[in-house]
Parts: C-alpha cells; structure tokens; sequence
C-alpha cells in the first residue's frame, strides 16, 4: 500500500503557465473599454491609412496589445529560471578561485558567470519564442489578427488537410531554424564551446 503523502506527491504537478489569449482578455478590456487608449483587435484602422508611416503606426498600436499578451504570459516564469541559471553558475569552482584570486565582482559576473549562463538562457528564450508562435492560434482569434494562426484555425474549421500540413511545416521549419541558430550562438557566446580544429 502506497503511503498518502507518497500519493500525493506523485498526483502534484507544477502549475500550467497562463496561456497569451488569457491576458489578452484582460489588456482589452482595460486598454480598449475602460480606458479606450489603444484598438481591441485587427491589423490595421478601418479604412486602412494611405501613407506609409500612418500605415505603419497603424500596425504598431494594433499589435501593441497581442504582443504584450505574449509578453506577460511567458516573461515572469521565464526571468525566474534566468535567475536559476545565474544562481548554479554563481557557485562553480572556477568562479570560486576567480573570487579567491581577488579579480573585481564585475569582472566575474560579466566573464565567468554571464557568459556561460547565456546559452541556456538564449536557449529557453528562443525556445519560448516558438511556443508562443506556435500557440497564437487562440491569440489572433481573440484580437481577430490575420496571421498564420487565423489561417490554420479556419483551415481547422473547414477540413482543408493541404493547409494545416503546410502550417505543421511551417513552424517546424521555425523550430529547425531556431536550434539551427542556437549552435551558431553558442560558439560565440560560451566559452567552454570550441569549434573542431579550432584553438584549444
């Protein structure tokens, strides 16, 4: 028989993050009802402005507030597992003879902690990237956007099988390039990383 705090353990699991469409409930009824200061959804002003900077400026306001939906529902949870990857690499032994030594704190910080604490956070960023791409499908419904997720909900919704592969390749075609890019980042970036035949 399975003790009941070894149950209960076992049924816990950490608290799902709050998805973007959640908060941008929230920013359009502060920022487009109560304090009607920015537009509750599309692309652009109806009818769309006809110079290019009006245009522009336009698009900025519209994606003021999906953006920062985006922003709010990763950045808190993010910074916490930064500050992590900072703390573990704070307490390396090579950082402990730096401080031995008497190099100055901003010097270890900068060249023996930060350095190597920027691929896993350039990594979780990244990463966090095409998660939110790949889950604004929610998020362009509710600020009615016209991107690649209103694409794939209505093709969703009407069956159409060539466009919901084409948007499955798309975003795999995002993951590829993203780790792709985090291998170039991490040759420059840590300096633990050495490119073969290269300097030792």
């Amino acid at each position: 028989m399975v003790a009941p705090w070894i149950a209960a353990s076992s049924a816990w699991r950490p608290p799902r993050r709050p998805r973007p469409w959640f908060y941008g409930i929230f920013l359009i009824l502060v920022f487009a009802f109560i304090a009607p200061v920015l537009p509750a959804g599309g692309m652009v002003a109806v009818p769309p402005p006809e110079g290019r900077l009006d245009y522009a400026m336009s698009l900025v306001r519209h994606m003021l507030l999906p953006m920062t939906a985006m922003f709010l529902s990763s950045i808190f949870i993010s910074i916490y597992s930064w500050r992590t990857f900072f703390l573990i690499h704070s307490s390396e032994d090579y950082v402990e003879m730096a401080r031995a030594k008497g190099l100055p704190a901003h010097l270890i910080e900068r060249r023996y902690i930060l350095r190597p604490t920027l691929s896993p956070i350039i990594t979780s960023f990244l990463l966090m990237l095409i998660g939110l791409w790949s889950g604004a499908i929610i998020l362009e419904q509710v600020f009615n956007w016209p991107g690649l997720g209103s694409l794939l909900f209505q093709a969703i919704g009407y069956r159409d099988t060539p466009v919901i592969i084409g948007a499955v390749v798309i975003f795999a075609y995002l993951l590829a390039v993203t780790v792709f890019l985090l291998d170039i980042l991490y040759a420059l970036l840590d300096p633990r990383v050495r490119i073969a035949g290269g300097r030792q």
